[in-house]
């Protein structure tokens, strides 16, 4: 079998890493909040499409305030959207980011459980056979393996 990714990520890399990661969670915190799933669901999501219609609105209501209700301020609308306009590409690069990482995350934890599965096998197979220590081993990885309620084997996939 061979690993679809070989690599190791020096240990100072991965140690940089985490501490931009803490720096830009300091910087950002002071503007970030959190929301339940409930106020989540009361949100209107602006879509990538509607962003050239929200800047054109914006555009409107400086140049045309007076179908602006009462009770909406230009400069709040303004500065509403001059912070999403600000935020979004840092977002849409860190939800790259994600992406690539847990793309990547998932094929190297996908070699190394394929790995384990086949090694498992080999126990199994060598308990069978009661080659000495193999049924300690059996009886322990299997204890591992109960605890799993996310694995779902393919048909293939028979121990």
């Amino acid at each position: 079998m061979e690993d679809s990714i070989s690599f190791t990520i020096p240990p100072e890399d991965l140690q940089a890493v985490k501490d931009m990661i803490a720096a830009i969670n300091d910087l950002l915190a002071p503007y970030l909040i959190t929301l339940s799933p409930e106020e989540r669901g009361k949100l209107v999501e602006l879509a990538e499409e509607c962003e050239p219609f929200v800047n054109k609105v914006m555009d409107y209501a400086v140049t045309n305030p007076e179908f602006l209700p009462p009770f909406v301020q230009v400069k709040d609308i303004k500065k509403d959207w001059a912070d999403t306009s600000s935020l979004l590409p840092i977002f849409r690069s860190i939800q790259q980011l994600e992406s690539n990482l847990g793309d990547t995350v998932m094929v190297i934890s996908s070699d190394a459980f394929e790995t384990a599965l086949i090694y498992f096998s080999w126990v199994k197979i060598a308990a069978n056979l009661n080659v000495p220590n193999s049924q300690i081993i059996c009886d322990d990885l299997n204890k591992s393996l109960e605890g799993e309620a996310n694995h779902k084997p393919k048909p293939n996939e028979e121990l």
